[in-house]
């Protein structure tokens, strides 16, 4: 049998002999998005103070994250608790602290399996959007062509985290679209190219034409 989790779960499973881990998602992506700070558009406009509010919280939560292993050790307390996770500290400090386990017992070092915050990792790019959008057509899970870039854009919000960034002084990347080039595969993803990307794939299954997808996608981004 076989299972899909996030930390500290593999862990979980690997330190209590019930398990083996296969790969990791930083193998599959490096640096790749994770977790999402999301609201609905009602609320954001209703709450704008709040919002505001929460991915100051967050960002400055990254930051101290990811100042020292200190402070890992110190949140991996806390997550412990039967509030949070509730499960062991030494589990949760496996993944939070630059190590890894896929066999019990067998430790690898891996000093980037979590970032929180260097790197831009806060930072809600268009392209990562976009690359699940392109993932999502790939699979049959959209039947219909759309605008890639404007269902991206509608939902992902740099505006409002650049506001937020400002007042916690999180420096800000140069442009919200960006080409991806850490996947396992060694493909790299250019947000411009982004049809081709779906349609080259040597796995898929589709329910749209690339020719339909490629007349409502003309659009080029910096």
């Amino acid at each position: 049998d076989g299972f899909c989790v996030g930390e500290p779960w593999n862990q979980r499973a690997v330190m209590g002999n019930v398990g083996k881990a296969l790969i990791t998602g930083y193998q599959l992506w490096q640096d790749g998005p994770e977790k999402v700070l999301g609201v609905q558009k009602s609320f954001a406009l209703k709450y704008p103070e709040t919002t505001k509010q929460m991915m100051e919280a967050v960002i400055e939560a990254g930051v101290w994250l990811d100042a020292s292993w200190e402070n890992r050790k110190e949140a991996s307390k806390i997550l412990s608790s039967k509030s949070y996770v509730n499960a062991p500290t030494d589990v949760i400090d496996n993944s939070m602290t630059g190590t890894y386990m896929f066999t019990n017992g067998v430790v690898t070092k891996m000093p980037y399996f979590n970032r929180f915050a260097k790197g831009a990792a806060l930072y809600p790019y268009y392209s990562h959007g976009l690359w699940n959008v392109t993932q999502m057509i790939r699979w049959g899970q959209l039947d219909h062509a759309v605008d890639m870039k404007k269902v991206v854009e509608s939902v992902y919000r740099p505006d409002l985290f650049a506001a937020a960034a400002k007042e916690v002084k999180y420096a800000l990347p140069a442009s919200p679209w960006k080409k991806e080039s850490k996947f396992m595969d060694g493909v790299t993803f250019d947000p411009n190219k982004s049809v081709d990307y779906i349609f080259n794939a040597p796995i898929k299954s589709p329910k749209i034409t690339k020719a339909a997808l490629a007349k409502v996608n003309k659009w080029t981004v910096k």
